[in-house]
């Protein structure tokens, strides 16, 4: 099972807000955010696209 708060933070690590994320990806900030919390479970794309912008590999999000 991926471990959603290993996005955010990385996310926080690398100094990237949402907003930027958001940018790269076409993915909305509220989206993310919500993806971040766990509120929202992230599609397979989703997650792809968010972990190649934050330069990280599948594994590292797996509890």
């Amino acid at each position: 099972m991926f471990n959603l708060k290993k996005l955010r933070q990385t996310r926080l690590e690398l100094g990237f807000k949402q907003s930027y994320i958001s940018h790269l990806t076409g993915i909305p900030q509220s989206t993310i955010s919500r993806i971040e919390k766990g509120e929202r479970s992230p599609t397979i794309k989703e997650v792809s696209q968010i972990i190649q912008v934050l330069n990280i590999k599948p594994i590292d999000l797996i509890e």
